[in-house]
């Protein structure tokens, strides 16, 4: 299994640069040369495709080549439509409308990479193992994001090609965005290949139902009471959390610190959070206990952020004493990392889970609800702009309390369920056997 790792990190370190480029390097070069665009739509409404691309998954559940193996003959001609896409994308005009279908278009490909990516974890990936493909995943949206964000930002630079590249000063930076988007193109076409000669071997997984009944449970999955706790805890302590992990952009609303300085940290947590790995490989193991880890690191996040904010309202007073950046920058880090263990556990917690023969489906429905929580952010930076952080801070924690109390609880016990508890279509073959036996009495 572990020959899968490397393709499957680099399929998602191909999503993260896409994603990164659409959120953070697009929008940055918009704001260096005065573009007029809406911030909200491009560093959020840009990943909706995330959350409808559920819509999708009963369609690659059921078409594919058998002989070219079900999840590789997908993931192969998505990328190949990627290439396609990204070498003759229109990007040097810099019209904010353009761009923004440009990069609508691209994220929306990746979306739907990311359904038969997840199918092959839960189908080929023993329950042992499925931890670290989910390991796989999220070095490769680190890496991914770090790339597209400031490598890009650093190359996409003329002062800095002209200071440390550059022999003789040019107009332009050594990695224009039309250059980028050849090399993204190139990547796909490179990544089709090496998983065509990757991912063999693999066992296709034959359907329980038919392509009515994988709708019909895709809209009434939450029928099972199981599966509604999962989505509304994947999708709550998510939301809870939101005024905690957005506190820099208050900081940078009140102009205590700039864009650089936040920057900076980020990208100074990048290296930390390559590390992570070997501490998350220790705690997700073969048991799922990735719920009651996700409660654990949601509390260490509420008592840290007591303190970031006492040093956000010190800073906000100019009240100075030894430490206090040191302190703040500490915690906002920290809850960072925090925040990236917790979204790591989710996801595990759904590949493991899974023991659907419509596993696309299953693993898309879940997911997609953690990418839902994405798009309240931009509602919550425009509250914490808007209102006073210290209030949404408080609602946030208590809101959150509640969630930990209520629905977590309960999700503790669901945590050690068995899986078949969690089958999509466990309701179908009910209804069948029922019938089927009504029948037979007939």
């Amino acid at each position: 299994m572990f020959k899968f790792i490397l393709p499957i990190t680099l399929l998602y370190a191909l999503q993260g640069i896409t994603v990164a480029m659409a959120t953070m390097s697009i929008p940055n070069i918009f704001d260096y040369k005065d573009v007029m665009y809406q911030k909200y739509t491009f560093a959020y409404l840009v990943l909706f495709p995330y959350v409808v691309r559920v819509l999708f998954c009963p369609l690659l559940d059921y078409f594919y080549i058998d002989k070219f193996g079900k999840r590789r003959c997908q993931i192969v001609v998505i990328l190949i439509v990627y290439s396609v896409v990204a070498f003759f994308s229109n990007v040097d005009s810099l019209d904010s409308v353009d761009m923004f279908f440009t990069q609508l278009h691209l994220i929306s490909i990746c979306a739907i990479l990311d359904i038969p990516i997840g199918a092959f974890i839960v189908e080929q990936f023993p329950p042992d193992r499925k931890g670290h493909a989910t390991l796989a995943q999220y070095v490769g949206w680190i890496v991914g994001g770090f790339t597209g964000s400031y490598v890009f930002a650093t190359f996409n630079s003329v002062q800095f090609c002209n200071t440390y590249l550059f022999a003789v000063p040019q107009e332009l930076p050594m990695v224009t965005i039309s250059y980028a988007f050849r090399l993204m193109s190139y990547s796909g076409i490179g990544l089709a290949i090496f998983s065509q000669m990757s991912f063999t071997n693999e066992n296709n997984v034959k359907h329980d139902t038919n392509l009515f009944d994988s709708y019909r449970s895709l809209l009434f999955v939450f029928g099972n009471p199981n599966l509604a706790k999962v989505g509304l805890f994947l999708f709550l302590f998510r939301l809870g959390l939101l005024p905690i992990t957005l506190a820099q952009y208050y900081l940078l609303y009140m102009k205590n610190y700039t864009s650089g300085q936040i920057e900076f940290m980020q990208a100074l947590t990048f290296p930390l959070a390559c590390l992570l790995p070997f501490y998350l490989a220790k705690l997700i193991r073969i048991r799922r206990f990735e719920i009651r880890y996700i409660i654990i690191f949601s509390i260490y996040m509420e008592i840290l952020s007591v303190l970031m904010v006492i040093m956000i309202y010190f800073l906000n007073i100019s009240f100075r004493f030894p430490y206090r950046d040191f302190i703040l920058n500490a915690s906002l880090i920290i809850i960072w990392l925090l925040n990236l263990i917790i979204i790591t556990m989710a996801q595990s917690f759904i590949y493991k889970i899974a023991q659907s023969s419509i596993s696309a489906t299953f693993t898309c429905i879940f997911s997609s609800i953690i990418y839902f929580s994405f798009l309240f952010e931009g509602v919550i930076v425009e509250i914490i702009e808007n209102v006073d952080y210290f209030a949404v801070w408080i609602i946030g924690i208590i809101l959150h309390s509640l969630i930990l109390n209520k629905v977590g609880s309960s999700m503790t016990q669901v945590d050690q369920m068995s899986p078949v508890e969690f089958t999509l279509e466990i309701d179908i073959k009910k209804e069948k056997l029922i019938v089927s036996q009504e029948m037979t009495n007939i």
